[in-house]
């Protein structure tokens, strides 16, 4: 079995699946191939409270640091 992972840009519209069947030996090219398949999985948006928290946090530490530089 066979398979890879990877992100689809945002906007794509478009997606090509190839599959090669190789010619082994014989008078006909017999490759088969069954149960292929596409899934594409929807990745939740980032919610704005983690970019709050982020943002608070990083206000913090800048705070902490500048008054710790004029306290000493």
């Amino acid at each position: 079995m066979l398979s890879a992972d990877g992100s689809v840009p945002v906007g794509t519209r478009q997606i090509n699946v190839l599959l090669n069947a190789n010619y082994a030996r014989g008078r006909v090219n017999d490759a088969y191939a069954d149960n292929l398949s596409l899934v594409i999985t929807k990745v939740p948006e980032p919610s704005i409270s983690g970019f709050l928290l982020i943002g608070l946090s990083s206000l913090t530490a800048w705070k902490l640091r500048r008054y710790r530089q004029v306290s000493q």
